[in-house]
């Protein structure tokens, strides 16, 4: 038992809230559901500011956004994968409740505006 009353296959599905909402600069990077982890999430930024960029850039973006989220406190190794597209992995296994993940939302949210900010989008 994890987390209360609650099993590991619990908490490993309380990813899911990560995948709902109207955060439209992210969304799943696995479309095929027999591919997809519930423990550690791929989010891939989808917002116009971001396909405006070039390559370098794409790259960097992620990074800046991981950065200040570490800066303050916010979230830990989110990089993502070093061969896969640029984008955020999060960590959302059975050491992780629930209520961090939502709570990592609008951080999300604040890091992704930060950013797009910051390169004038």
């Amino acid at each position: 038992m994890v987390a209360g009353s609650m099993t590991l296959i619990d908490v490993s599905k309380s990813a899911r809230c990560l995948r709902r909402g109207k955060r439209a600069w992210r969304i799943r990077r696995i479309r095929r559901r027999s591919a997809r982890s519930s423990t550690s999430v791929c989010l891939k930024i989808v917002a116009p500011w971001f396909e405006a960029l070039d390559a370098d850039a794409k790259a960097a973006a992620p990074k800046r956004m991981v950065t200040l989220l570490e800066d303050e406190g916010a979230g830990f190794d989110l990089d993502g994968y070093r061969d896969a597209p640029p984008g955020l992995r999060v960590w959302a296994g059975a050491t992780v409740e629930r209520a961090d993940l939502e709570a990592l939302l609008p951080w999300l949210d604040w890091a992704a505006e930060t950013v797009a900010g910051e390169l004038g989008a």
